[in-house]
């Protein structure tokens, strides 16, 4: 069977049919109250008694017909039908399980009102996930002759020091099942939801990912570059919900690790198909997930990963050369650190690229154009193009041909090693302190591109960037002076490509002109 206040009392006295008035709230004499207690306690033996006899019909008979009732699995019922399919139910999925109630304690409230607490306890159960004893708080209502449960509440009491559980249906299990579906359709929203931003990723030993930025990427490379049909199946999951009195490692308690510990463990069939290759693999794979505050902050994958590196190597020889390999004529590199190449494109007039490839970028054009791209095994694409235009896209295969009588000038940034601190963590961030001056145009896992527009002889505040890169749309002097009051003086044409470090401080547009710049900041 399975707290109440006054308010779910009145609630569940007018859901049933009784109203305030028509409660008899005379006080009661003892012999009064010794008969009902005796009337209700003969209910509720007849309540165990058919509970352990698997008798569903003698069972729900004893609930109102609209009856209110939430036992420890969470499912709200609210007639005496709902209950009677609900012990079919748990009877046939758990043929041995008896319940025993004790330590009740009642309170009358009137000669038709009871309102009853006690501690229940399971066995013979084989779902071993469902917790084994609780408390209850239910309320009687005499209807006629008979007295039936119009509200019902029952939920699991707190477990032993030393004793963890190991749960199938909780919502933690659930959610590990619905994340095998978001990773299939490379859900972003959900894996977001799903995992702390500085989540760790292990695979067979080796760190992958140190935030969930980073896993991101890789569940993004895997779904879109590396495989298709992606399927898991066979899945198992249950999730163990530790004592921190529980032995860990070497010794040492959970509770000596951290102040809770939940993991869940996961099994399944990886099937997927390798989009170079073609090739279909099943193999097992085991997961490991651990909790904080309902979201994943580590996660450790067990697997063959023969297959995988096969599919990469293979993916990677069907690229072509890289443009400023393949078309040295058309891609320049401007220059080039550990974390990005920048490449100045020009194309002239009616002038078309041999096939070449690209890694991840974005890119500004400085001069009006037509262009047609045309991907490897896709369709040919016309873009007509202004100077000042932002874009970006995957890596990608393709040719290149100027459609225009004019000569076509590009600046495109790849992008090779992500850096380590957030632009969430500027305390002064531009796009925040000085919107007025700093507007974000694009943004991804990687960078965020922002146009940043001076008027004639306009100053900013002081605000803070990442590092990252400065192309000038107009020819520029200005003044940077640094948050130590330091003063830097520059002097720029458009089309001009600097590499500027993390850095604060603010600007000055020495210039009569407005003055306009990209910077790809990286995130």
């Amino acid at each position: 069977m399975k707290k109440l206040t006054l308010l779910a009392v009145s609630g569940a006295l007018a859901v049933s049919g009784f109203s305030q008035d028509s409660v008899q709230l005379k006080s009661l004499t003892g012999a009064e109250k010794a008969q009902i207690n005796k009337e209700v306690n003969s209910a509720l033996q007849q309540w165990e008694k058919a509970f352990n006899a698997k008798d569903p019909i003698a069972l729900a008979n004893l609930y109102d017909l609209n009856t209110d009732v939430i036992y420890d699995d969470d499912v709200h019922h609210r007639s005496r039908q709902s209950m009677l399919k609900r012990f079919q139910e748990r009877f046939r999925k758990e043929p041995n399980l008896r319940q025993k109630i004790t330590e009740v304690q009642r309170t009358i409230s009137s000669a038709h009102v009871v309102i009853e607490t006690g501690v229940w306890e399971n066995t013979g159960a084989s779902d071993l996930s469902r917790p084994p004893r609780g408390r209850y708080s239910c309320t009687w209502m005499k209807k006629g002759q008979e007295w039936l449960i119009v509200h019902d509440r029952a939920w699991a009491m707190a477990k032993e020091n030393d004793r963890s559980e190991l749960r199938t249906r909780d919502q933690l299990s659930k959610h590990v099942h619905e994340f095998f579906e978001a990773f299939a359709r490379n859900d972003v929203k959900f894996l977001k939801e799903f995992f702390a931003e500085d989540v760790k990723v292990i695979i067979n030993g080796t760190t992958v990912a140190i935030s969930r930025k980073d896993y991101l990427v890789r569940v993004n490379h895997l779904v879109n570059t590396l495989f298709k049909d992606i399927r898991f199946e066979k899945v198992h999951v249950h999730t163990n919900y530790f004592s921190p009195n529980s032995l860990a490692s070497d010794g040492k308690t959970f509770g000596d690790l951290r102040p809770s510990t939940i993991w869940t463990n996961a099994w399944a069939d990886f099937s997927r198909i390798g989009r170079s290759t073609m090739r279909e693999q099943v193999n097992g794979v085991h997961l490991d997930f651990r909790w904080e505050n309902g979201k994943v902050v580590g996660m450790l994958v067990y697997g063959e990963v023969t297959f995988t590196k096969e599919e990469e190597a293979a993916f990677q020889a069907s690229l072509g050369a890289h443009a400023t390999v393949a078309d040295s004529e058309h891609y320049k590199v401007e220059f080039e650190n550990e974390y990005v190449k920048v490449i100045r494109v020009k194309y002239g007039p009616k002038e078309k690229s041999p096939i070449h490839s690209h890694g991840k970028l974005v890119g500004v054009h400085l001069t009006d154009a037509k262009a047609k791209f045309t991907p490897k095994g896709g369709e040919a694409e016309i873009r007509d193009i202004k100077s000042g235009n932002i874009g970006g896209g995957p890596a990608v295969d393709h040719t290149v041909e100027n459609l225009t009588d004019k000569n076509w000038e590009t600046i495109l940034v790849e992008f090779k090693k992500k850096y380590p601190h957030s632009v969430s963590k500027l305390k002064l961030d531009a796009t925040i302190v000085d919107s007025n001056h700093y507007k974000v145009e694009i943004e991804n896992d990687w960078v965020r591109v922002i146009r940043a527009k001076y008027g004639p002889n306009d100053e900013s505040v002081m605000h803070e960037h990442n590092p990252g890169v400065v192309v000038f749309l107009s020819n520029t002097k200005h003044q940077l002076i640094n948050e130590d009051g330091s003063k830097i003086n520059s002097d720029f044409k458009a089309g001009h490509v600097i590499w500027a470090d993390a850095v604060t401080h603010k600007g000055i547009n020495l210039e009569n002109e407005p003055l306009e710049l990209v910077f790809f900041e990286l995130k």
